[in-house]
């Protein structure tokens, strides 16, 4: 009884979800310098813009876009003066309104790409290749069972005492020997390892 009611809950817990792009650029991109004021100052109403797309189960034509470029720091990672940008695209449904994530691939990477345009004019013609993974993507070639890449959104509610779930956020489970360790227990996400240091306390703790 307890695991179908922890099952239950599960359903909840998940959030809002992301995309992951990568692209691969022919060489460095050039990009404008920003207001950092105007942008703090219109932050929120474009993140809720965003999100808003996620309630009606649509593509957001303007996604908030979070941007990495490792090859400035890695340079074996590409060919000479080429570059690789890694992004996570916020926010998304997992499923779409109306159509298939496979079909709408090519929709968000032009979304993504006219975003990009206002701050690196002329990056489309950089991008030599692309690689978009959706929500569907995640469940089905990682098992990540509802596709969301933290298994859960850091979301004030789902953190802590609360992550995944009231009642079971000491890293056990209610499967005797079972212990979690992966993203959707607390701290989350992220490469640091810490669920996992985390976890391997708790379970030294029980078995002492």
């Amino acid at each position: 009884m307890r695991v179908a009611s922890l099952d239950l809950d599960l359903e909840v817990f998940q959030g809002p979800f992301d995309l992951l792009l990568t692209l691969v650029l022919k060489e460095e991109v050039d990009l404008l310098e920003v207001d950092l004021a105007e942008i703090v100052l219109t932050y929120l109403d474009y993140l809720e813009r965003t999100f808003d797309c996620v309630k009606y189960g649509e593509l957001s034509t303007a996604p908030w876009l979070d941007i990495t470029i490792p090859s400035i720091v890695d340079t074996e990672l590409t060919p000479k003066g080429a570059h690789v940008a890694s992004i996570y695209a916020h926010y998304a449904p997992f499923a779409l309104r109306g159509s298939e994530w496979h079909v709408a691939k090519d929709m968000l990477l032009a979304h993504t790409l006219d975003t990009l345009e206002t701050y690196a004019p002329g990056i489309r013609s950089l991008v030599v290749a692309a690689d978009v993974v959706t929500p569907s993507d995640l469940q089905a070639q990682l098992g990540l069972s509802g596709g969301h890449v933290f298994h859960g959104e850091l979301a004030l509610d789902q953190l802590f005492t609360m992550r995944p779930l009231l009642g079971h956020a000491g890293y056990g489970s209610p499967i005797r020997g079972l212990h979690l360790c992966g993203a959707g227990t607390h701290p989350g996400g992220f490469m640091t390892g810490t669920s996992g240091k985390l976890a391997a306390r708790a379970l030294l703790r029980r078995v002492n």
